[in-house]
């Protein structure tokens, strides 16, 4: 299936902002060495799913995943006031497999 220029843009955007919004203005503990590794963006800007990684080595997956739960409603609206769309995208953040090929995990709001 054909991606659209514009979602693979968006995604682009995303992931550098979310990447600067986690380092700059989240201080909650349980986000500390999360990495975003990858953003995709559905074409029809629905759904921004948001990959990442866990570099410490006390990485727990499920701590991790309720950091982004309580942090989500700060980086939504960090985010829509960064990336100018006329709707922001339902953001799903995803523990990325693809670096270790380990456990999956994923939070949805």
């Amino acid at each position: 299936m054909r991606r659209y220029v514009r979602s693979v843009r968006i995604a682009e955007i995303f992931q550098r902002e979310i990447a600067d919004i986690l380092m700059r203005k989240v201080g909650d503990p349980r986000l500390e060495g999360v990495t975003i590794t990858r953003v995709e963006v559905s074409d029809d800007l629905k759904l921004a799913t948001v990959f990442f990684d866990v570099w410490t080595m006390q990485g727990d997956v499920e701590k991790v995943l309720r950091g982004f739960k309580s942090a989500h409603a700060l980086i939504k609206r960090e985010l829509a006031r960064r990336v100018r769309l006329k709707f922001m995208p339902r953001l799903e953040f995803v523990f990325d497999q693809g670096i270790e090929g380990g456990g999956c995990g994923s939070i949805n709001h």
